[in-house]
């Protein structure tokens, strides 16, 4: 199977007038702000004041006291294709003898091996998980799976490689940035003017990768704003090497691909928030462009992926509660011959976690490894047992 994977990465609105002429309300400032940051990152002022015609100390200012001061989180968009990883999501359902452990056991392996996030799926109870992982180790990860059922941990599992995948920024024409409020209508939703983006597709690639690549890209990947001085201080490496390898390896062979800017609701945001996946079941292609349509349309989606090989597609949304009914009702009136075939759940924010990209699994003499004995070491390390049986 040929694996592709679909980035959103936005792009200045040609919509917006970039000159300081026509900008008026500091709301208007903060919108454009935040289009050019989805291009120049947040800490590329120069550049940034360049195309919105600010003054670079009021663009310091902004970004950090009006958007990253109020909720807006900027996000290294990582292209994982590069890095010779594939994208898998798993739902993983846990015996009731090992359910209370399972967080327990989820975060020992997502320290050490592919996993890169996890939630307990509410009321389904099983766990939804996302895998970047090297595709030759794709049927090892089966065995290791099929293993834990064997041995009693899990009751069943299904783990699915995506077609594609697209990460989104957040809708800003549908945010008002100086109440930092959302401020739209479900009704006219599809119709308004939507935030230009390309989708950019990549295959998995033979990785041109050493250590200091990925701890480069999984450091950006934590803290966007991370100086490169700073990066290099506290990798305890030299800031001309540093700067070398973030300039040609990093940037230059394409693992960080751009930026996405996201809404999390800042510390005055006293609603709360839901998180949910949605997955849609036996879609034929035309469905699939329907949905995909649909959901990219929403301004609370985060993400959504597909898989040609089972005919299923997964969105995975943060949605003000106050929004939550009049979304459900969007999706309905909007797919009302495929609302039949979806399926929804909320994740437990209590049992879920997310972490960098992968780094204890690579080596920087053999590259990526895998060993299915390791990882049941580990599980038996949490545990406190030798074996397991059913």
């Amino acid at each position: 199977m040929r694996f592709r994977r679909v980035y959103e990465v936005a792009r200045p609105d040609p919509g917006f007038v970039w000159t300081i002429r026509e900008r008026g309300r500091d709301g208007e400032d903060l919108r454009l702000l935040a289009s050019a940051i989805r291009v120049f990152g947040p800490r590329n002022y120069t550049a940034i004041a360049r195309v919105t015609g600010l003054p670079v100390e009021t663009v310091r200012y902004k970004i950090r006291r009006n958007l990253l001061g109020r909720g807006i989180r900027v996000h290294v968009h990582i292209n994982f294709g590069a890095l010779g990883l594939a994208r898998y999501w798993m739902f993983l359902e846990f015996s009731e003898d090992w359910e209370s452990r399972a967080v327990e056991l989820l975060d020992r392996l997502a320290r050490n091996d592919y996993i890169v996030y996890f939630g307990r799926v509410i009321p389904w109870g099983s766990f939804f998980s996302l895998l970047a992982l090297p595709p030759k180790f794709e049927a090892k990860y089966r065995i290791f799976l099929d293993k834990l059922v064997d041995m009693g941990v899990l009751k069943s599992y299904g783990m699915t490689r995506m077609n594609w995948i697209r990460f989104f920024s957040m809708r800003i024409d549908c945010y008002d940035f100086k109440n930092a409020t959302w401020r739209f209508e479900w009704d006219t939703l599809s119709r308004s003017d939507r935030p230009v983006a390309v989708s950019i597709e990549e295959d998995v690639q033979k990785p041109r990768i050493d250590k200091l690549d990925l701890q480069i890209a999984g450091m950006l990947q934590a803290n966007s704003s991370i100086t490169m001085r700073e990066l290099a201080r506290k990798l305890g490496v030299e800031y001309k090497r540093l700067l070398y390898h973030y300039k040609e390896h990093v940037l230059g062979r394409g693992i960080v691909k751009g930026y996405i800017v996201k809404w999390h609701g800042d510390r005055r945001w006293r609603k709360p928030l839901v998180r949910m996946v949605g997955v849609f079941n036996d879609l034929s292609p035309e469905e699939v462009e329907e949905v995909k349509e649909a959901f990219q349309d929403i301004p609370f989606t985060r993400f959504d992926a597909y898989s040609a090989a089972s005919g299923v597609y997964l969105a995975y949304l943060v949605v003000p509660a106050e929004h939550l009914q009049g979304m459900l009702k969007y999706i309905w009136k909007t797919l009302p011959r495929l609302k039949r075939k979806m399926r929804y759940g909320f994740i437990d924010p209590e049992c879920s976690r997310s972490y960098m990209l992968p780094l204890k699994p690579f080596d920087e003499k053999g590259g990526w490894k895998f060993s299915i004995k390791a990882n049941l070491n580990l599980l038996y390390e949490v545990l406190n047992v030798k074996t397991l049986s059913v």
